[in-house]
């Protein structure tokens, strides 16, 4: 028996609205259960929570929680930023909604592909695996649960491509310069769009050989106009130096890759399963010359490898922008074999243990609500006071207390108060938190308190007078 039939004989044993049913129902329950246990004191949250309050609220697009690195708005992210802040100010900063809003990104952006797909001539099964695989997968899940801007970046992508697709050239060149204004992994959305060229070159300039280019060219044109509209003052006119910024962190670039560190550099090695299976059916569409019909697909895979490899930076959440082009053509040898459930099933299996360990982390972690309360009912009276302490308690100073991470005084030089209170967790860094500006400032502990088993301290930071 040849290996196409015997894949398809065990998917004909998947019963199919049962494994859609149970599927649907996980995804919900575990969308519903883990939109904060899933990395409850992530800092990313606080940095770009920090950040777009301070400019859309303040106008400010530096970084003041801590003032170093490439965590500003002055070269990318206005556009997540202002859209992200806006919606805040109507509902609320607090976590949870946020990450609700990142989810619909996530959705939104699904659906924009499963439109592709559906004008691919794909079936409703087919179109269905591919917008829910990745939803229990980190590679879609982990963005949808935090309010980095990787999640509207992948939205912004996915509607400058089908736009492309669609040949609607000018608004898809406008679209996908403010996909990289969104963030700079989104230049990835030209390798999408090159690939799906390639793939479909004849039937593309079958009408028209030199209007999608000039097209094209001018929403390109229009969208670096509006890049530039956002950065002017940033780049040119303020005191920050991108050439100066780049050089004090020269060491977070570096030849890598995303796919790499996402596939082989997660803990336990548990995401190699997932690469596994892509590869799997990837293998099968080329052993049975799929490729041959749907070449934009397997163009679109090695034009974003390569991207990845490219990008000089090696953060793993960046494969949310490589998915699309993964799982298309992994699930199109799946969808010509019609082994769609096999895939879904094995997706399934594969991470059920990993959600059970997940549920039962998230049950020791306190209601959130509660655990911001409790800090901020503990801080001393004085308002006027700045606060430094790490992530959490920034939402407890939120719209009330000028606060900065700890760290802020080692990089911003020309930041020195004569008064600071210091919010320390006693996690078994509190020492070398408090040690960081003895030279600088006396510290007097004023008070302490229990925070749902986790003891925090509370410094008050006197500047020397030598100092002063």
């Amino acid at each position: 028996m040849s290996l196409n039939s015997t894949l398809k004989k065990w998917n004909e044993r998947v019963p199919t609205k049962t494994i859609i049913l149970i599927y649907l129902g996980f995804v919900i329950y575990t969308y519903m259960a883990l939109p904060i246990g899933f990395k409850p004191e992530l800092f990313d949250n606080t940095w770009t929570h920090y950040w777009t309050y301070d400019y859309v609220n303040n106008g400010i697009t530096e970084d003041r929680l801590r003032g170093d690195g490439l965590a500003n708005l002055n070269v990318t992210g206005i556009t997540p930023a202002f859209v992200y802040g806006h919606i805040m100010n109507l509902i609320g900063w607090e976590l949870p909604k946020t990450l609700v809003i990142s989810t619909f990104f996530v959705l939104s952006g699904l659906g924009l592909w499963s439109l592709y797909l559906k004008d691919r001539g794909w079936s409703r099964t087919g179109i269905f695996v591919f917008a829910v695989m990745g939803l229990l997968l980190d590679i879609l899940f982990e963005p949808a649960h935090t309010s980095k801007s990787d999640a509207f970046t992948f939205f912004m992508l996915s509607l400058a491509f089908y736009l492309f697709t669609k040949e609607h050239y000018l608004p898809a060149g406008v679209a996908a310069i403010m996909c990289v204004e969104s963030h700079p992994i989104g230049i990835t959305v030209f390798f999408y769009m090159l690939g799906h060229f390639i793939g479909n070159r004849k039937a593309i300039l079958a009408e028209y050989k030199i209007r999608p280019f000039i097209l094209f060219g001018m929403g390109i044109a229009i969208g670096i106009g509006y890049y530039f509209g956002l950065h002017y003052h940033g780049l040119f006119q303020s005191g920050y130096s991108l050439n100066t910024t780049l050089d004090e962190n020269s060491g977070m670039f570096y030849f890598s890759s995303y796919m790499y560190k996402y596939f082989f550099s997660g803990k336990y090695g548990r995401h190699i399963p997932e690469l596994i299976i892509f590869a799997a059916g990837w293998f099968l569409g080329l052993k049975n010359g799929y490729f041959k019909k749907e070449t934009g697909f397997y163009w679109m895979l090695l034009l974003v490898a390569l991207s990845s490899v490219l990008n000089p930076r090696q953060v793993h959440t960046y494969i949310i922008h490589a998915y699309p082009a993964m799982a298309m053509a992994a699930l199109y040898a799946a969808e010509r074999l019609k082994i769609r459930k096999l895939f879904l099933t094995a997706v399934l299996l594969l991470m059920l243990p990993q959600y059970m360990i997940i549920f039962r982390e998230a049950r020791t972690w306190p209601p959130r609500r509660d655990y911001i309360e409790t800090i901020r009912n503990n801080l001393p009276p004085d308002k006027s006071v700045p606060v430094l302490g790490s992530g959490s308690e920034w939402f407890a100073c939120l719209g009330e207390r000028e606060y900065h991470h700890t760290s802020r005084l080692r990089y911003a030089q020309h930041y020195r108060p004569e008064r600071l209170y210091m919010i320390v967790e006693n996690d078994g860094h509190k020492d070398k938190v408090t040690d960081l500006y003895r030279d600088e400032y006396d510290y007097r502990k004023i008070s302490e308190f229990d925070n749902y088993g986790e003891l925090f301290e509370i410094f008050e930071m006197a500047k020397k007078k030598e100092n002063q």
